[in-house]
């Protein structure tokens, strides 16, 4: 079974792309969608490794410090709600 998406941000990320940032149960993920009627490719990692990995800057750099921010608030608060 997979995890469910608690939170999620998406946007068009250049023409026929869109990427996709979701926060599940677990980990946080960075996803990229070149075609809708394909597979994405997913970048996955958990809470406790998500500070200073290629998932982190992914984000920073295709989302922006807004989206960032948003991001991280969210990991913080379910890292303590446990």
């Amino acid at each position: 079974m997979s995890d469910v998406i608690r939170t999620n941000w998406s946007k068009m990320h250049r023409p026929y792309t869109t990427i996709e940032v979701r926060i599940t149960e677990s980990s946080v993920q960075y996803v990229y969608w070149f075609d809708s009627g394909k597979d994405p490719n997913v970048d996955s990692i958990s809470f406790a490794n998500f500070y200073g990995s290629t998932v982190e800057r992914k984000i920073k750099e295709d989302f922006g410090s807004t989206i960032y921010e948003e991001v991280c608030e969210s990991l913080e608060a379910l890292i303590k709600k446990g």
